[in-house]
């Protein structure tokens, strides 16, 4: 590992040094250029002034155009660098506010999904708690049904009397109903209490809809999941697009620095379209 972190050290350096070599060379010979520029315009101005005043009026048609001065070809470069400064200055302060409020919403959309993860679980512990409580309760009244029947075989009205009486609130209504409709005598009544629609349980009506709450807030969750995520993405190319335009400091060349412009700016679109098809998290 280390030996795989000191060859691409001594690659970035050896990139670096040869970068500034061709820098120096390229300040070199544009010296160069412009010293042997104003000494062919002093020879040719020479010769303007020792020639006849009938070949001065009379050039050739062949004459070539004079080349531009050295500093015009300075202005024309100090012009261009400005542009292109310019233009990526813009484009990093745009991926900085960028990925700055990506990082923002990404962290509120996580602390969403924690929350929402932590009301899904109370709700589910709680509707299990629930189901588990409605269960028992079903398994006692079907447990008095049974011995009430028991007792109304034997004619044991006393006994019958008491487990009656002492039926649950919630069954009670159900199990008067069904006597009601003289099962021993109606074939059409139906074969137990816990199927007519007067048996029902509180536990199991707050169960369902804890159940319900539970996976709304699981839904929830993962939505805020999604949105964290592509929160993100964005940052990731804000990021990119500022480490591109920060990068036109190190090329002279300006085909160079347009082209890191033109991808720096097709990852700020790419980021802002992700940008604007996300919801805003609030504080709070």
């Amino acid at each position: 590992m280390f030996g795989a972190k000191r060859s691409i050290f001594d690659a970035i350096f050896t990139w670096f040094v040869r970068e500034r070599t061709v820098r120096a060379e390229r300040r070199e010979l544009a010296m160069a250029s412009s010293t042997a520029a104003s000494a062919l315009v002093g020879v040719s101005a020479g010769t303007g002034r020792n020639a006849a005043p009938a070949d001065r009026e009379s050039p050739s048609s062949d004459e070539t155009a004079a080349p531009p001065r050295p500093d015009e070809v300075a202005n024309s470069n100090r012009r261009d660098d400005r542009v292109t400064r310019l233009v990526a200055l813009v484009l990093m302060a745009l991926a900085t506010l960028g990925s700055a409020w990506c990082g923002f919403q990404a962290g509120l959309w996580n602390g969403i999904q924690t929350f929402r993860l932590t009301d899904y679980t109370k709700a589910a512990r709680i509707s299990s708690q629930d189901s588990l409580t409605a269960d028992l309760q079903r398994n006692l009244d079907a447990a008095m049904f049974v011995e009430y029947c028991r007792a109304l075989s034997e004619h044991n009205m006393p006994l019958a009397n008491f487990l009656h009486d002492r039926l649950r609130p919630e069954f009670r209504p159900a199990m008067e109903a069904w006597l009601a409709t003289k099962p021993l005598q109606n074939k059409g009544a139906p074969a137990t209490p816990f199927e007519m629609p007067q048996y029902s349980l509180q536990a199991q009506r707050e169960a369902s809809e804890l159940d319900a709450q539970a996976s709304t807030e699981h839904n929830q969750a993962q939505k805020a999941n999604t949105n964290g995520d592509s929160y993100t993405l964005s940052v990731l190319l804000f990021t990119s697009a500022l480490f591109l335009g920060g990068l036109i400091t190190g090329f002279d060349d300006l085909r160079t620095r347009w082209m890191a412009i033109a991808l720096s700016l097709v990852f700020v679109v790419m980021a802002s379209g992700v940008l604007l098809s996300l919801p805003v998290a609030h504080r709070g």
